[in-house]
């Protein structure tokens, strides 16, 4: 499943993000990407910019904006309450136009596909403005199918659903600046990667964090990013301790550090 979440922030507030990221520009470092899905003999090479969890948590006007109570309340109103994982994202002009799920690095057995219903993307583009789609999701709902109890059945089924429907058919999303989309773990998924290279341009700021609606299901997904990326976190590495201390006491959510 996905959905938008329209007018979370204002224009203002994508200025006060984008601003935020322009002024610490330090903290990122240079990485690539490759489009390979118009010519995989000849793949375009794009750089990007990334920044880790623990320098994203320095940018105090950018973890308040994405971690606010609009947003939190939105998906309680949704979910009831539920588990935000410490783990934040963020790349300048980065894009994955390749079809994926999210979930696919946890594997694609039947545990994985079934922890990937109760695990959640959220996604902030900050743009100022659209000139196109900004991702693709598939038009066929991402439950698994569980009526074969077997694993091999489950596996063999699935993995024909997967890779011959799902996937193969998506439609184009259109957003407005401060809407903000989240998806579940299983969700074919494809970014627009229609953009110039220049990085100074910061044309397309891409801001995540996951969250889960079930507390062991959340657990098992942080000690797979804990082990991938050998990391730990905590709210009070966050810069902005006014938005730690709403997170911590905030009874709509929980919080589950690496």
């Amino acid at each position: 499943m996905y959905k938008i979440l329209k007018n979370i922030l204002n224009q203002k507030d994508i200025e006060f993000i984008r601003k935020d990221v322009i002024d610490n520009q330090s903290l990122s470092y240079e990485s690539t990407q490759q489009d390979t899905t118009s010519n995989k003999d000849n793949p375009v090479t794009y750089k990007v910019k990334r920044i880790d969890h623990a320098d994203i948590s320095k940018l105090k006007v950018l973890t308040s904006k994405l971690l606010n109570e609009k947003l939190i309340n939105k998906i309680y109103d949704i979910f009831g309450k539920f588990y935000l994982i410490n783990r934040m994202e963020l790349t300048i002009n980065g894009f994955s136009p390749v079809v994926h799920r999210d979930g696919q690095t946890m594997g694609w057995n039947k545990a994985a596909l079934i922890d990937g219903k109760k695990l959640f993307r959220i996604i902030l583009y900050a743009n100022l403005f659209y000139e196109d789609y900004i991702i693709k999701f598939s038009y066929l709902n991402s439950r698994p199918f569980e009526l074969v109890k077997s694993e091999e059945g489950f596996a063999r089924i699935n993995y024909y659903l997967e890779h011959y429907l799902k996937k193969k058919i998506l439609k184009k999303i259109f957003i407005n600046p401060g809407d903000f989309i989240f998806f579940d773990y299983n969700t074919w998924h494809s970014a627009n990667s229609n953009f110039k290279s220049k990085l100074d341009d910061f044309q397309k700021i891409y801001i995540s964090v996951d969250f889960s609606t079930d507390f062991d299901t959340a657990k098992r997904c942080v000690n797979f990013l804990s082990n991938k990326f050998n990391i730990k976190t905590s709210l009070n590495d966050f810069a902005n301790k006014d938005l730690s201390k709403f997170l911590i006491e905030n009874k709509k959510i929980e919080i589950l550090n690496l």
